[in-house]
């Protein structure tokens, strides 16, 4: 039988893109238009004026910014007239995407997911605790009997859970996390060694939340660092943290796709691999109407910086290198991007390539999550006291959940935006139902 439906239904293929032509022209009729560099992303008016104000759409969730109480309160009026229910909710945390935000009176945000790790905990069974997330041996492979069929099933859960974690606001778990999806078709018991520890270190720095800021105007900064030849197959592991002055935006921490011969070349192609990151996100923020100046990518590596500034080999050791890797000297001699060196001691990056331990670990970690003295004084109790809460001003911030779309527009914009509404005063949470 084949029916004609007057109206989209729920879990549908065409229901999802039926509701974001909804929601995206509720918005365009109050002035929003898309961002040229994200669809999910509208804007109306111009940072410097008070008539600004961004909207992100998030599947069926979408968060408003608007910069005064007027523009929040013409916003909710104008929903309430397309919507049956429209639903409010104010405060100075907003649950949003299964994160929660704090805003703070310092400008900062802090992001958190605590019923998350303590759900996570308790699918572990995870008693003991751990002060690092990996151990020195992380990139071995050493020969152990495979994990019976429930345990392998339940094994692919977790570290796909760790994941989800690591990527939206645990960057401190990300290396240990990326090694292991590459073992869930045929984990072992030391795969299942690595996956507790990171439970153990879970369980000692559970209170841990990602702290975010931004100083004006914004500079995107990415650190890059590799590891050469860290992997059993002589492949380098790259790691790189983008951030707007305080806090990760986003990290990633990967296996090369190829074999390099020396320290150099492995720098250079992790760096020309990292560069679309930074470059979007500074594309991004102007096409919003931001000031933004030229994003900086930190290296560690001096002969990669001479490579990068010549833009061609410049030793018979370095002649081999394919020249896609001289990419970032194109943008670095458009004046698109700088290049600047970062001593060893003092590449966050370090943190994403290598098993670190001790009090390196530690600063490293402190700079990833934006932590403070408080922070990092609480970080290394097993059962770490809550945090006072943070008073003074609110900021505006307005959440629009709409009931009966479709879960599938999901777009990766939140991690560029939760840092930066430092000029509001209140939030709301708006809940929409057609």
């Amino acid at each position: 039988m084949i029916v004609r439906l007057n109206k989209a239904m729920y879990g549908t293929i065409i229901a999802a893109k039926l509701w974001y032509e909804r929601v995206t022209k509720t918005f365009r009729e109050l002035g929003f238009k898309h961002n040229e560099h994200d669809e999910c992303v509208m804007t109306r008016g111009d940072p410097n004026n008070k008539e600004f104000a961004t909207v992100l759409i998030h599947v069926d969730d979408v968060k408003v910014f608007p910069h005064t109480e007027k523009q929040l309160g013409d916003v909710i009026e104008h929903l309430e007239t397309k919507h049956r229910h429209v639903e409010k909710h104010r405060g100075r945390e907003i649950e949003y995407v299964g994160m929660n935000f704090r805003y703070n009176s310092d400008g900062t945000v802090t992001v958190s997911k605590p019923k998350y790790i303590n759900d996570l905990l308790a699918e572990t069974q995870t008693n003991k605790t751990a002060s690092t997330p990996e151990s020195d041996d992380l990139f071995g492979i050493k020969a152990s009997p495979g994990l019976s069929i429930e345990d392998a099933e339940h094994f692919h859960a977790i570290v796909y859970k760790m994941l989800y974690l690591a990527k939206r606001m645990r960057p401190d778990i990300l290396l240990p996390v990326a090694l292991l999806t590459t073992r869930v078709q045929s984990p072992t018991k030391d795969n299942a060694r690595k996956m507790n520890r990171i439970s153990k270190y879970l369980k000692r720095s559970e209170d841990l939340v990602l702290t975010l800021g931004a100083k004006e105007p914004l500079e995107p900064t990415s650190a890059v660092d590799v590891s050469f030849a860290v992997h059993t197959d002589m492949i380098s592991h790259t790691g790189a943290v983008l951030t707007l002055g305080r806090g990760e935006l986003s990290a990633q921490s990967k296996k090369q796709k190829l074999v390099t011969k020396s320290s150099t070349e492995a720098e250079l192609v992790g760096a020309s691999d990292s560069l679309g990151q930074v470059i979007w996100a500074t594309i991004l923020l102007k096409a919003a109407g931001y000031e933004v100046s030229v994003p900086v990518l930190q290296q560690d590596n001096t002969s990669t910086i001479a490579l990068i500034h010549e833009g061609r080999s410049s030793s018979r050791r370095t002649r081999h290198i394919n020249i896609r890797y001289f990419f970032l000297s194109d943008k670095v001699k458009r004046d698109e991007v700088r290049v600047a060196h970062c001593p060893s001691p003092e590449m966050v990056a370090d943190v994403l390539t290598k098993p670190l331990q001790g009090k390196k670990f530690i600063r490293f970690r402190k700079s990833l999550l934006g932590m403070d003295a408080k922070a990092e004084s609480m970080a290394d109790k097993s059962r770490p006291k809550s945090r006072k809460k943070c008073g003074g001003e609110e900021a505006v911030a307005a959440r629009v959940e709409c009931i009966g779309g479709k879960r599938q527009l999901s777009r990766p914009v939140v991690n560029f935006w939760r840092a930066f509404r430092r000029r509001a005063r209140n939030r709301t949470c708006i809940r929409v139902s057609s």
